[in-house]
């Protein structure tokens, strides 16, 4: 950043500013100070209820009336387990993402419910009919399902 300001052309130089010197190929340069620092990157910190609440506002997901009510659910059916005050994935809803991701990948995109939602409201309103609506989601919807329903069968096993 200190080598390059976006939005300037060369010729707009402000005062106290110094352009680089000309460097030809081959040039030795000298170093004036030089330190290494190691640095590790962490893994997201997980989500406790209230910023899972925001994170489901920010996408558009959901109503403040169904946040609570959907926590509890995924708790109940053992997706997430809360230690301290933070919620964890357990190995079930990782199997359980695994699956969709690979034969419902649409419906697992944030943007996807997030338009779910809008419909509901729009047809709330009465601005959409609501068999139209079912009718739209049924045509892509029930050809996943048909793929979806052979013979695989999920374990949890992993190969190492």
């Amino acid at each position: 950043m200190k080598l390059y300001t976006e939005g300037k052309d060369d010729e707009e130089e402000e005062e106290g500013e110094v352009t680089l010197p000309s460097i030809k190929k081959g040039t030795k340069l000298e170093s004036e100070s030089f330190t290494g620092n190691q640095v590790f990157s962490r893994a997201p910190g997980r989500y406790t209820e209230a910023t899972l609440v925001k994170k489901l506002e920010s996408e558009g997901i959901g109503r403040p009336s169904t946040y609570a009510p959907t926590i509890t659910t995924v708790m109940d059916r053992g997706y997430v387990e809360k230690r301290a005050k933070y919620l964890f994935p357990t190995s079930l809803a990782r199997l359980v993402c695994e699956y969709l991701e690979k034969n419902f990948a649409q419906m697992m995109d944030y943007k996807f419910t997030a338009n779910v939602e809008e419909e509901f409201d729009k047809i709330s309103r009465g601005e959409e009919q609501w068999q139209k609506m079912l009718k739209s989601f049924y045509k892509d919807f029930h050809p996943q399902v048909e793929n979806a329903g052979g013979s695989e069968r999920v374990t949890g096993e992993r190969s190492l």
